[in-house]
C-alpha cells in the first residue's frame, strides 16, 4: 500500500512540475511558448551549425507543430520584425527562414534570463543537492525510455 502512496505523491509531482510552465520564466517580452520556441530552434540551429538559414519544412519537423500552427507563429514573428525570409534562386520551391538581429538580439537575452534563473535554482538547492537532482532525473529518463523501446 505504501507504493500506492508514493505513486501518488509522484505522479501529483510531475503533473505539478508540468503546469508550472517554465517558459514563463524567460521574462523577455510577451511572445508565447510556441513562438519563443520557433526562436530558440532557430537560434539553437544557428549557434550549432552557424547555418543562418533553415528551410521550413525542417523547423516544422523539429518543433512537431502541424503547419497550420506553425503559419500564424511565423507570421507574427515576421511582423514583429525577429525573423526572416530567405530566397535562394536555386531553390525557389522551398521557404528559407533566419533569424533577423533583431531575433538574435532577443534570443540571446531570452538565454542570459534562462541561464539567471537556473542559477538561482542551482543557489537555493546548492551544488550537491543540484548534482543529485540531476543524477536522479537522468535515471527517470532513462527508465521511461527504456519503457518505450520496449513497448511497456
Amino acid at each position: 500500500m505504501q507504493n500506492n502512496n508514493l505513486a501518488n505523491e509522484l505522479m501529483n509531482l510531475f503533473t505539478s512540475i508540468k503546469t508550472q510552465e517554465f517558459h514563463k520564466m524567460i521574462k523577455v517580452d510577451s511572445y508565447t511558448h510556441n513562438e519563443k520556441l520557433v526562436l530558440f530552434i532557430l537560434y539553437d540551429l544557428y549557434k550549432e551549425s552557424g547555418e543562418n538559414k533553415i528551410m521550413l519544412s525542417a523547423l516544422r519537423d523539429k518543433i512537431r507543430l502541424a503547419p497550420s500552427t506553425v503559419t500564424p507563429l511565423i507570421a507574427t514573428l515576421e511582423k514583429d520584425g525577429l525573423i526572416e525570409r530567405v530566397i535562394v534562386e536555386e531553390d525557389r520551391r522551398n521557404i528559407y527562414l533566419k533569424l533577423s538581429k533583431k531575433g538574435i538580439k532577443y534570443t540571446n537575452e531570452a538565454h542570459t534570463n534562462l541561464y539567471n534563473t537556473i542559477n538561482e535554482y542551482i543557489i537555493y538547492m546548492g551544488e550537491n543537492d543540484t548534482k543529485e537532482f540531476i543524477r536522479l532525473l537522468l535515471k527517470t529518463q532513462t527508465y521511461f525510455k527504456e519503457r518505450i523501446e520496449k513497448n511497456i
